[in-house]
């Protein structure tokens, strides 16, 4: 249990900034939609009455999704991130429990920072 404490401690530390400039970077290929999943996940992860199991669940989902090797290459043309899809999908589906209103409008609030109002309409 340390490890996934040590996990979800260091992904606390990731600021604002940074976050910032990986989800633009990834919603130029993902898309919009799927980083406003990809956010519900990370404010699931900030609940404190989530087990840390779920979180673990999380870290790896989104650890996944950033990590340069993948099971199926990211530079593989189009089925490229249907594996990363997979694994925030069944992250999502298994703490979809904890995907409240506040983590919803969470995660609108910083995809209409980044990308706009325009953005924001096109979502759920």
């Amino acid at each position: 249990m340390t490890v996934l404490k040590s996990i979800h401690r260091n992904c606390r530390n990731i600021n604002r900034i940074t976050a910032s400039t990986v989800l633009r970077k990834y919603a130029k290929i993902i898309g919009v939609g799927a980083v406003y999943k990809v956010l519900q996940l990370w404010y699931v992860l900030q609940k404190p009455d989530v087990p840390l199991k779920q979180k673990a669940l999380i870290t790896g989902a989104i650890g996944y999704l950033i990590a340069p090797l993948d099971f199926i290459p990211d530079l593989t043309p189009v089925l490229g991130y249907s594996d990363d899809f997979v694994a925030i999908t069944y992250a999502l589906l298994q703490v979809q429990g904890y995907v409240d209103a506040e983590v919803k409008e969470k995660s609108k609030h910083f995809i209409e920072d980044i990308f706009g109002t325009d953005a924001v309409s096109e979502l759920d």
